[in-house]
């Protein structure tokens, strides 16, 4: 009876929730036209790409005209130059306009790249901490030793970081550690934090409470510091030349993540369903812990928003994205932001 109970709750929000998503867009024609055919390059099978999993299996892609074909590759930069590699324009990913403004840069024969919608508001970078560290803001590292491995992502963010709250790195010792040592290195407190992405906090902190340490992070986005812009990466030219299908993957993919912001069970069942590997209590407490680390919104906080409003990239985000993945990236290129990003499929949100 519980099982059938969950089903027909399923069954009665996906109904709800198609509704409301067709009130925003549907697709021009006849309802028997042909699906257009897309690629999704997809950055790695884990639950955070559950929202494009679920916009499958809750028919949000069919209702806007395109089947959705998804090709596994290794790490989000892999599957953001297949897209723009790519002889077809008709092929999208779950990229970042941080790493467009490189791409951008550095690729010149490849097809050039836009955000059409932002679907995480998060930098996904940050500092973990024992409680007893006595740190709860940037200010209270003056003074200690924070591990980080040099010269990777999570050091270059955590320097910009240190700039944007006005720390100078004399100010304290920045051990080089690796990936591999940093949680050894915390728990024994030879430091007094590490930097990663605030994700391994998740994994790191039952072994800190069993320790008699509770944990602490902090999101380097929640102090001044920029999001990457985590969102729907696709050419130019089919922004261009068939706009039609650029929507229809923009929508149907906002959807799905607003499906899994406001449905985190459901959604994570729609991803084990067809990613039978997975586990469904850990793909749903992975995806739970993307919501605070990458995605930036839960079902309350996401308030009255709608899926396009949601989706929307402010023109001041963007800019200060660009300014940041430029200066990391040493990229001396005038890149225009509005050249990375069009908000032409989404909606502002009201002021």
């Amino acid at each position: 009876m519980f099982a059938a109970g969950v089903l027909i709750a399923i069954i009665a929000t996906a109904g709800v929730t198609s509704g409301l998503f067709l009130a925003f867009y549907k697709p021009a024609g006849s309802s028997n036209a042909p699906l257009a055919q897309v690629t999704r390059y997809v950055g790695g099978l884990t639950p955070d790409e559950a929202p494009a999993y679920a916009a499958e299996a809750q028919g949000y892609f069919a209702q806007n005209g395109i089947d959705v074909t998804p090709v596994i590759l290794s790490g989000t930069s892999a599957a953001e130059l297949a897209v723009a590699e790519s002889h077809s324009p008709n092929a999208f990913a779950l990229g970042d306009l941080y790493d467009l403004v490189g791409i951008t840069a550095n690729n010149g024969t490849f097809n050039h790249l836009v955000e059409t919608g932002m679907t995480g508001t998060v930098n996904p970078v940050g500092m973990i901490y024992l409680d007893s560290s006595g740190i709860s803001k940037p200010s209270d590292l003056i003074g200690k030793t924070v591990g980080v491995p040099s010269g990777s992502e999570s050091y270059n963010m955590f320097i910009a970081f240190l700039k944007v709250n006005n720390i100078a790195t004399s100010q304290l010792t920045i051990q080089n550690i690796g990936f591999s040592e940093l949680a050894d290195a915390l728990f024994s407190k030879s430091v007094a934090a590490i930097v990663e992405f605030a994700s391994d906090y998740a994994a790191l902190e039952p072994q800190a409470v069993s320790m008699g340490e509770p944990a602490s992070y902090i999101l380097f986005s929640s102090y001044s510091l920029p999001p990457v812009g985590s969102g729907i990466v696709m050419q130019q030219n089919l922004v261009n030349n068939d706009p039609a299908v650029a929507r229809a993957i923009t929508n149907a993919t906002l959807y799905g993540y607003y499906y899994c912001i406001k449905n985190p069970g459901p959604c994570s069942q729609d991803f084990v369903n067809i990613n039978p590997s997975f586990n469904y209590t850990q793909t749903l407490a992975e995806w739970q812990s993307a919501l605070i680390f990458e995605v930036g919104y839960n079902a309350t906080t996401l308030g009255t928003l709608t899926p396009l409003q949601y989706g929307y990239i402010p023109s001041a985000t963007a800019s200060n994205i660009v300014t940041l993945a430029a200066q990391i990236q040493g990229v001396t290129a005038n890149i225009s932001p509005t050249s990375l990003y069009t908000d032409q499929f989404v909606q502002a949100p009201p002021s």
